[in-house]
């Protein structure tokens, strides 16, 4: 939905990777209810652009739909992100007919890193198109969405 819709820019795609200008999420109480803190440890928002960003990079170089598996490893070397969000660039270390592994950067808008996930897989299949255009907001008819939607 709209909340999710952080990805600002893409800045370029090639079949070696994509890089992207992500927003930050809202503050913890704009989303939940009862949030355990006032901030963020680490951004969730711009962790799911990231990952976005390689279901991008997948369309685009033609393969299927992905969705994210796992990480190997995530450090962030700041206490926040930057609230004018970040640029993510993604490394496609590695593409099979059904992964995809990859390594990201966060940084900040002076090019130094805030944060990297090293080893993000993700998993292709065919099936996950079907999925992905059922769930497309422009595949079906939405007669009550307004221009603002």
């Amino acid at each position: 939905g709209k909340d999710f819709q952080g990805i600002t820019k893409v800045r370029g795609c090639d079949g070696q990777g994509i890089s992207v200008i992500s927003r930050i999420a809202p503050k913890p109480r704009e989303w939940l209810q009862h949030p355990h803190r006032n901030h963020w440890l680490g951004d969730p928002l711009i962790w799911d652009c990231s990952f976005q960003a390689v279901i991008l990079w997948a369309k685009l170089n033609q393969f299927y739909e992905c969705l994210p598996n796992s990480v190997q490893t995530y450090r962030q070397f700041r206490n926040s992100f930057p609230k004018d969000g970040c640029t993510i660039n993604i490394l496609i270390t590695s593409q099979t007919q059904s992964k995809i592994i990859a390594d990201i950067e966060y940084l900040d808008g002076g090019g130094k890193l805030i944060a990297e996930m090293l080893g993000y897989e993700a998993i292709m299949d065919k099936g996950l198109n079907d999925a992905f255009v059922r769930n497309d907001l422009r595949a079906g008819d939405h007669s009550e969405m307004t221009n603002e939607t």
